[in-house]
Parts: C-alpha cells; structure tokens; sequence
C-alpha cells in the first residue's frame, strides 16, 4: 500500500529533489530544494543541493532570481554596470 506524501513535509520535499537530480531534471529539484527550505530554512542538506541544483540549472540557461535594470541608481561603480540581481 502507497501512502501519498504530504507537500508541506521538508524531508519529502528534500527525497523528491534527490530523485528529480538523479534523473538529470535540475529544474525540478531546484524547486523541490527551495520548497523543503521554505519548509525548513535551517535544512543544510536542502541549502546544499538546492545550490548544487543551481549550478547545473546554469547550463539549461535558466535564471534562478530577479534581476532589475537600475545597477547605476543603486550604486554599482562598475563602468558596464546595468543589472542588479
């Protein structure tokens, strides 16, 4: 008998991103990671892997925050500056 695991459980939500990396579906565990840290925020094994997770999503050309185009106004020097994230 299967029992349906519950979403707001951090360690379920942890499981389902290690299953989603080992499948090479980064996207999927990122999501899974920061919802287990939304769930527990002090979980290392979720901090840890939801970076790991960010580093592969990096070669699917995925963003992984915000990005605003006012660098200057919030006082980035740098002469090519134009993002901030």
């Amino acid at each position: 008998c299967l029992v349906a695991a519950a979403d707001d459980d951090a360690q379920v939500r942890l499981n389902r991103g290690l299953h989603a990396m080992a499948t090479d579906q980064y996207p999927a565990a990122l999501d899974e990671f920061r919802a287990a840290l939304a769930i527990d925020p002090k979980s290392v094994e979720a901090a840890n892997n939801a970076a790991v997770a960010e580093v592969y999503c990096a070669g699917c050309e995925l963003f992984l925050g915000h990005m605003f185009e006012d660098a200057l106004e919030h006082g980035d020097t740098h002469p090519d500056a134009r993002w901030r994230h």
